[in-house]
């Protein structure tokens, strides 16, 4: 992994796994060992993602502008987000607590900060570079060692390492438990070589005491027996110098053999993040389709709503229409009721107009009667004048 920094004082991004988890990422599935495997190097390269970070704080302590906030915002981001993949909760938590504190200080360039702010930021940095130091030591311990330190005095010895870094197994406890036709698999060797690596490892267990490969009567007499040799001087001599040539070339295989799983290891992280940012990017078009479906779900029910009122509304006016029918009905039979009753009436008093019409006609044939007989009397009278 490289240590370069840009001027921002900002290294590499953290490794981690793809977003969706440290088991399985869109088509990336990772076994158990796979997952130990990446938490392993995310908790041993951690202090170096710190290293910037630190430095970032005291230039934000030292009046930083906004392009080291910006610079530490992105940094303390992704080291918190790949701490989260990885489930380091107490990693992110001191993260997402050293984001407030520096939030808390100014932006503007050479503005006072006061002394609880700057105590707060230095104590979580102070933490966060213990917590990384911890962890990284922790998973040293269990990580193993490498294989082309185990396998040194085997045949061949380089060639097959560098073949089983290159199916990334660099550790000697990424082979306990694994079956041949699984190593055979993976890494291209030979069933043959392969059993001879198994049968190696097992007859040249790790000392517990001091580290080193340790073995078994055969090789601890073979080593006496150098120790003998070594006691002339031309022996001393001799053995020095093939002891030498042989360290040189096994720190010769094993910095080949352990940059190959490096390049190997950056290679899976440089895919596991373009999974992770295919995925993150299926992920943003399925949240947007679900929004957008939420918008038309809920513009439906808007609609039916409404529809709902427009229904209850044409309820309630068709219920008045009918009313009002009713009543217009009713009003209609007592209008025609009254005007029957009325022409009723108006018939009766035609009729008895025309009684009294009869009757006066009958009257004043009677009062001509009588005036034609006043005037035959006055008649008579006047022709009578001895009467008068």
């Amino acid at each position: 992994m490289s240590d370069d920094k840009d001027s921002a004082g900002v290294g590499p991004p953290p490794p981690g796994p793809p977003a969706d988890g440290p088991a399985e990422a869109d088509g990336l599935e990772l076994d158990e060992r796979q997952i130990q495997e990446m938490r392993s190097i995310f908790a041993t390269s951690l202090p170096q993602y710190v290293d910037p970070l630190e430095q970032l704080c005291h230039q934000l302590l030292s009046g930083g502008g906004e392009e080291i906030f910006a610079s530490f915002r992105a940094a303390a981001t992704s080291l918190r987000e790949a701490a989260d993949t990885m489930s380091f909760t107490a990693v992110s938590d001191i993260l997402l607590r050293l984001e407030n504190a520096v939030a808390q200080l100014p932006t503007r360039g050479g503005a006072a900060i006061n002394r609880d702010a700057r105590e707060a930021v230095l104590g979580l940095i102070l933490d966060l570079r213990q917590l990384s130091e911890e962890l990284g030591a922790s998973h040293e311990a269990i990580k193993g060692r490498a294989l082309v330190e185990r396998l040194a005095g085997l045949p061949g010895a380089a060639e097959i390492a560098a073949r089983l870094a290159r199916a990334g197994l660099v550790l000697d406890v990424q082979l306990h438990g694994a079956r041949p036709d699984e190593i055979v698999a993976v890494s291209g060797l030979a069933r043959a070589q392969v059993d001879a690596v198994l049968a190696w490892l097992a007859a040249h267990p790790v000392d517990d005491a001091t580290g080193a490969p340790g073995g078994s009567a055969p090789a601890a007499a073979a080593r006496g027996g150098h120790a003998a040799d070594a006691a002339s001087p031309r022996g001393a001599t001799a053995a020095g110098a093939g002891a030498a040539d042989d360290e040189a070339q096994r720190l010769a295989d094993e910095n080949a053999t352990l940059l190959a799983a490096i390049d190997r290891l950056g290679a899976r992280l440089d895919e596991a993040r373009v999974d992770a940012a295919r995925s993150r990017t299926r992920s943003d078009n399925l949240k947007a389709r679900r929004r957008a479906i939420a918008a038309e779900v809920e513009r439906r029910r808007r609609s039916n709503e409404e529809l709902e009122r427009w229904l209850t509304a044409a309820t309630a006016l068709q219920a008045r229409l009918l009313s009002q029918r009713d009543l217009y009905a009713g009003a209609r039979r007592d209008s025609e009721h009254r005007l029957e009753q009325r022409r009723r009436r108006l018939a009766e008093l035609v009729h008895s107009v025309g009684e009294q019409q009869d009757e006066l006609i009958s009257s004043r044939e009677a009062l001509e009667e009588l005036d034609t007989m006043v005037r035959e009397i006055r008649a008579r009278i006047g022709r009578e004048p001895a009467l008068r």
